[in-house]
């Protein structure tokens, strides 16, 4: 990008949205889209390599994006807290709409790159995107200064990335229509090589993790990253490793199942699992698994069989607590955090007790 365009680029895309008041919103504080979040960095932005005319037209696309954020926003923010939490697709943390109008704006080796950028950003060791997508509810209480760092420390990830990343891999096209089988393959190849780079970067990821939030922050959302990959994975995250269930020599990057929780300490190495208690454990995840679970077509029924498969869960919850060892037990009640704050009765049904 030439100076002048980079320059341009950053009045255009930092200047105050219209009609908002006149302190800007930090769009890196607030959950949004990667491609509004990666815009947001100077830094990678010129990675692009963007022209003149092209800063032009992305200008518009951005910013009324910006303002139709802040327009609901306003209208969020004026309905009672409950109604602000429990809102499907608020806040905005995708939006295919925006992603192709910005792809359009971009020619075929801009757009390899910017979508190299949003893979970076997206699937690396980082994950600036959990700090609102697990805190839902404030229990984090994260500060605007603590975002811009989270934020920062993402986009380091990336610059120091990108140049062994770049062109390695190809990229769909907005409207291209590829085979899901093709399409896998190639997500798998990029998990693959980023976790390759996630694993050079971690020890430096972890040391400035833990300068910018406070121990009891980085205790909360291990606890929320946990329940995260609890209720999404069951009961083998008490057994497996990052990766696991799809190369048994991948390395560990230090995020855990498809990059969705990058922070949380693994069970398998808290527990210290007896060969016996593995096989155990092991065996009552495969009975639970072997449940039938047929998909209903209400939503009254959706509800019922909820209900019924948090029970059913509950039940084996108890059956592994039973193979564990009282400090086991202990430690994985420990590890799931304040059961009053703790998602369990949206997992079991009902609240449990630390011992």
């Amino acid at each position: 990008m030439r100076f002048s365009a980079f320059l341009l680029l950053v009045a255009l895309l930092f200047q105050p949205v219209a009609g908002q008041q006149p302190e800007s919103l930090d769009f890196r504080t607030v959950a949004a889209p990667s491609d509004i979040h990666v815009l947001e960095s100077p830094e990678l932005v010129e990675l692009i390599d963007l022209g003149d005319t092209q800063v032009s037209e992305l200008d518009p696309i951005v910013q009324g994006w910006k303002t139709e954020y802040q327009r609901k926003k306003q209208k969020m923010d004026a309905l009672p807290p409950e109604d602000q939490v429990s809102r499907r697709g608020w806040p905005p943390t995708r939006d295919r709409e925006l992603h192709d109008s910005i792809a359009s704006v971009l020619d075929e080796a801009q757009l390899q790159r910017f979508s190299e950028i949003l893979a970076l950003w997206t699937l690396g060791p980082v994950q600036s995107g959990d700090a609102f997508r697990l805190d839902r509810t404030g229990e984090l209480r994260l500060s605007v200064d603590q975002h811009v760092a989270l934020h920062k420390l993402n986009t380091r990830w990336v610059l120091d990335s990108f140049p062994k990343f770049t062109g390695r891999f190809e990229f769909s096209k907005p409207g291209e229509n590829v085979s899901r089988s093709i399409s896998v393959r190639r997500m798998l190849e990029r998990w693959e090589a980023i976790t390759e780079l996630a694993v050079k970067f971690k020890p430096e990821r972890d040391r400035i993790w833990k300068q910018i939030l406070s121990p009891q922050q980085i205790k909360r959302w291990r606890e929320l990253a946990l329940q995260t990959a609890f209720s999404r994975y069951d009961f083998r995250v008490l057994l497996e490793h990052a990766g696991a269930r799809r190369r048994s020599d991948r390395p560990n990057s230090g995020t855990s199942y498809d990059y969705l929780v990058p922070y949380f300490i693994p069970p398998p190495e808290v527990f210290g699992w007896s060969e016996d208690q593995i096989k155990n454990v092991r065996a009552i995840i495969g009975e639970y698994e072997s449940q039938p679970f047929e998909r209903p077509r209400t939503r009254e029924a959706w509800a019922e069989a909820a209900a019924a498969r948090r029970e059913l869960k509950r039940r084996y919850l108890q059956k592994i607590e039973a193979v564990m060892t009282v400090e086991q037990r202990q430690r994985w009640r420990g590890m799931l955090g304040d059961p009053a704050s703790f998602a369990a009765e949206k997992i079991f049904g009902e609240k449990i007790d630390n011992e």
